[in-house]
């Protein structure tokens, strides 16, 4: 069920935004990103407030995921206008949220988890 929810928020959520998946981009207030980060899908959005970027962002399995565990969280924080958070997903993928000079623009960067090859 949480899967369903997340895969449509993520769905309304594209609609209006600019960063989506594997893309990076630049969102403006209430604009939306949806990122996979290696089994991880991030939707999110945020708002300019109090001179800063009020960011919004829910966590979940990827729904091309099949067999992944269901449970989701929701992650609310503030970033001070040219600040910058990176999160990590258990395999390795990267997401990377920069708040703009005057939190006008989110830039949103997804760098995909890379495949490690067994040595011998």
């Amino acid at each position: 069920m949480t899967k369903i929810l997340m895969t449509a928020f993520g769905g309304l959520m594209a609609l209006s935004g600019v960063a989506l998946a594997g893309e990076q981009g630049s969102v403006a207030p209430m604009g939306a990103f949806v990122q996979d980060i290696g089994g991880q899908q991030v939707v999110g959005y945020y708002l300019a407030e109090n001179d800063a970027c009020q960011i919004t962002m829910m966590t979940g399995a990827s729904p091309s995921d099949e067999n992944a565990d269901p449970q989701s969280s929701r992650i609310r924080f503030a970033l001070a206008p040219m600040g910058s958070a990176t999160f990590e997903s258990e395999q390795g993928g990267k997401l990377s949220l920069s708040c703009g000079e005057h939190a006008d623009t989110l830039v949103v960067n997804a760098m995909p988890a890379t495949r490690q090859l067994a040595s011998r």
